[in-house]
């Protein structure tokens, strides 16, 4: 994917893109087959101590409020974790690992951001460490970057990179005014509602393609206004 000579910016990659997809569906089905840790003696104990539980807590007079769902939580968790749940970590992929969950619970935590697009963010980062990359953190000064000029592409009815201001022409300006000095990539889409739909849009382009894959970003910041979007990349690492 990072070959031009296999995946030509030319035509937005579409002589390498069946080569491409190839690749991704391979790994994808082998990513999924992974198996989940449901099947692991000490996990089927867990859950049936916590079926037997529910009677008697309830004899006890404890609400359901006081008992939660111990069994769902535990499921999500596993869900969470069966990516990893039955390999075995190297100190470098246990560091990877690790680094990545800090990463998704600062998204997470981004509550100021509006949801749609830190579900954009998520989309990618499961895409970024699917491929071994790490995971990318939101900072709010590109992700103000990010909203302002999807609102103006929105007022102007025109996707592009560029805007007419002097001081606000390039990402890497608009990056500046938002208090942001390191150098920025920038991805545009037009037409879609969704974070998954523009992140299909954005991996059948190969330069957009190689923008969310590109190894030296380590934040983001995402928005959409009508049905533009707007992906801003940094290099900075974020103070996790």
């Amino acid at each position: 994917m990072n070959d031009p000579s296999r995946y030509p910016d030319a035509d937005h990659g579409k002589a390498g893109q069946p080569a491409v997809d190839k690749e991704v569906k391979e790994l994808t089905d082998f990513w999924n087959s992974l198996p989940p840790a449901f099947e692991d003696p000490e996990v089927k104990v867990a859950f049936e101590l916590l079926e037997a539980s529910e009677p008697w807590m309830a004899e006890l007079g404890a609400s359901a409020k006081q008992r939660g769902d111990g069994k769902k939580e535990l499921v999500e968790e596993l869900k969470k974790r069966a990516g990893c749940a039955n390999l075995v970590l190297t100190p470098d992929l246990k560091k990877a690992y690790e680094y990545n969950e800090k990463v998704r619970a600062f998204n997470a935590a981004q509550s100021q951001v509006p949801p749609e697009s830190r579900e954009q963010v998520r989309v990618l980062n499961d895409y970024r460490i699917m491929l071994g990359l790490h995971a990318l953190a939101i900072d709010q000064r590109l992700h103000q970057c990010a909203a302002k000029h999807s609102a103006w592409m929105q007022q102007a009815g025109n996707m592009t990179h560029d805007e007419p201001t002097p001081a606000r022409r390039t990402p890497g300006l608009r990056a500046k005014q938002e208090g942001y000095m390191d150098p920025v990539g920038e991805n545009v889409a037009f037409g879609y509602s969704t974070p998954l739909s523009v992140h299909l849009g954005w991996y059948n382009s190969s330069g957009h393609h190689r923008n969310m894959i590109r190894k030296t970003f380590y934040v983001i910041g995402v928005a959409k206004s009508g049905t533009y979007w707007t992906q801003v990349f940094g290099v900075s690492k974020p103070p996790l």
